[in-house]
């Protein structure tokens, strides 16, 4: 995300890598986020939080917590404080992760809704314009620019249910539903999201497939694998040119892509 919104807009982007501190990997993921912003010349803050769960409480939501809180804090303290969108690059396979394991755990309605690709939090408006963008098309148009990551080793780690459903349960629905992806995506339109509804927004369709607008982010539903060959940034997003800041945190945001272990997943 970070990379196509870099060459979308030269100059424009800011970046935030939250270094959670829980795994031994999480100086290597700063690292990287470091030497990727000097490369492409975009300011970086690397931000360390306290992210370890107190007693009783869940790891995944003290790590969200503090992953929010931080970046909040960073918007507030650097470029001005005028920053106010963040882009966060969970794709359509995050998606199908989350909703199954939503749903192993009860969630009901609320959870089907899943990630929205648009919300707010205090006066931080986050965007997700890539959940109805398939994980494999971001590889290899990675590998297109030259551009290397940062797979965290806790991935292959199926003592945590998420990597369980991403190693074992997705291969099968592939199999079983080819187009699982974007059914899910049609299953939970931006439209719905209760942070849009407010704004009065609506779904509607766009180029190259059905497409949502969010706040003027647009996520593309990619309609045939041939395109994978566009470039990536031409679906990351932005309907406009917007002040925005790409998250580089644990959750996503293209630095360290793919997906990280579920003390950092999930919104």
């Amino acid at each position: 995300m970070l990379l196509a919104c870099a060459q979308r807009w030269p100059g424009q982007v800011r970046a935030v890598h939250i270094h959670h501190g829980l795994q031994a990997a999480a100086d290597q993921f700063a690292q990287h986020c470091e030497t990727l912003c000097a490369r492409w010349q975009v300011p970086l803050v690397v931000h360390h939080v306290q992210a370890q769960h107190a007693s009783g409480e869940s790891p995944e939501e003290a790590a969200r917590n503090a992953r929010y809180a931080g970046i909040e804090w960073v918007l507030q303290q650097h470029w001005g404080g005028g920053l106010r969108h963040v882009l966060l690059a969970q794709h359509a396979d995050d998606q199908a992760e989350t909703v199954l394991l939503a749903l192993s755990r009860g969630a009901g309605l609320p959870g089907l809704a899943a990630m929205p690709a648009q919300r707010t939090r205090g006066d931080i408006h986050l965007h997700r314009p890539w959940l109805a963008l398939p994980g494999a098309l971001v590889r290899p148009w990675l590998q297109a620019q030259g551009q290397t990551w940062c797979e965290d080793p806790t991935n292959q780690d199926t003592r945590y249910t998420r990597n369980r459903i991403r190693a074992e349960l997705l291969p099968v629905w592939d199999k079983l539903f080819p187009s699982f992806r974007q059914t899910l995506a049609r299953s939970q339109p931006c439209g719905s999201s209760p942070c849009l509804a407010r704004r009065g927004g609506r779904a509607r369709p766009g180029p190259g497939g059905a497409a949502a607008t969010v706040g003027g982010f647009a996520a593309t539903q990619p309609s045939a694998p041939s395109q994978c060959a566009a470039p990536l940034a031409q679906r990351s997003g932005c309907a406009r040119q917007p002040s925005a800041i790409a998250s580089t945190h644990a959750a996503g945001a293209g630095l360290h892509h793919p997906r990280p272990p579920h003390p950092h997943q999930g919104g």
